[in-house]
């Protein structure tokens, strides 16, 4: 299991916060923590459905979802 992959695998469908946003707070926390730097690319969103068995479309309104913020702050 992929280090990335150990940040995500507390995410829970039972949550009170939806899918995406749990994707998206494991990915900031990656982020935060250097496992991807200003010039690396997160894995394909193909790649993380898979290994997370999510969809495509969760991982990637997460994705949005940081690039949003990213654009905003």
């Amino acid at each position: 299991m992929s280090s990335l992959a150990q940040l995500m695998h507390h995410l829970s469908a039972t949550s009170n916060l939806p899918l995406y946003q749990q994707l998206q707070r494991a990915l900031r926390e990656a982020i935060d923590r250097g496992l991807y730097g200003p010039a690396e690319a997160l894995p394909a969103e193909r790649q993380l459905a898979s290994e997370l068995d999510i969809s495509r479309i969760t991982v990637r309104k997460a994705i949005d979802g940081l690039v949003d913020r990213k654009t905003h702050v």
